[in-house]
């Protein structure tokens, strides 16, 4: 059965699963990748052929813009579609679907190759980012409809694919976060899981340029000490 490897979203804490990531791939292959959120910018980039070291340090070198208030989410874009030279997101070699939240019945919840139309990929991971509150929400257009988009990862964190060996990269939450309405529909989507990576981190959902590197070890490090208790291939 193909492998997917599905990334959270949850900020700075995110680019633990990224780590994880980056040493799981050394004893399997992914066929496929899903994200919501900073998951969905950590999946396009795979899926589009970066190293999980290449897209850590983009991150790293980005993280503050993106967090800024209102103009994060335009900042995510631009900077995404120069790292990819504004590539489509219906022209990434490898398999993505990114979740978004529409305002609007009857509009796509999940964004794919298929019907993605001429949007970068630039555009569509922005449109998963939307947090509400903090930045504005977004405006697409697909398939003849229209709406406003807010973060993916308050409908589907992350998106599953079906009929896939689904591997979740994720980060333990404090109980309080637990309770929150979104984060009930993300452990619902973590129990549909073959595998969950979900290990401890002390990073929050903002963080500075050299709290990346750091989580992203802690996720290596928790994905080593996993190793072991898995057949991988």
């Amino acid at each position: 059965m193909k492998k997917n490897a599905a990334f959270a979203g949850g900020g700075l804490s995110s680019v633990v699963g990224l780590g994880g990531y980056s040493k799981m791939c050394e004893v399997t292959k992914f066929a496929s990748f899903s994200g919501a959120s900073i998951g969905a910018v950590i999946a396009a980039c795979l899926a589009a052929g970066k190293t999980p070291e290449s897209i850590r340090n983009f991150l790293a070198d980005n993280v503050e813009g993106f967090c800024a208030f209102i103009l994060g989410r335009k900042r995510i874009e631009m900077k995404t579609d120069e790292f990819l030279r504004r590539m489509l997101f219906k022209d990434l070699p490898q398999r993505c679907i990114v979740s978004v939240t529409p305002l609007r019945k009857g509009f796509p919840q999940i964004i794919t190759q298929e019907n993605a139309g001429n949007l970068t990929v630039g555009q569509v991971v922005a449109l998963s980012a939307a947090l509400p509150g903090l930045f504005l929400p977004g405006y697409v257009k697909l398939n003849g409809k229209s709406a406003f988009i807010v973060d993916g990862g308050l409908t589907a964190n992350p998106p599953l694919k079906e009929e896939d060996f689904n591997v979740i990269f994720s980060f333990k939450r404090t109980d309080k976060e637990s309770h929150m309405p979104w984060n009930q529909k993300a452990a619902r989507q973590e129990r549909r899981a073959e595998i969950l990576f979900k290990p401890y981190t002390q990073y929050g959902t903002l963080g500075k340029h050299d709290d990346v590197y750091a989580v992203f070890e802690e996720g290596k490090k928790a994905m080593e000490a996993m190793l072991p208790y898995y057949d991988f291939k």
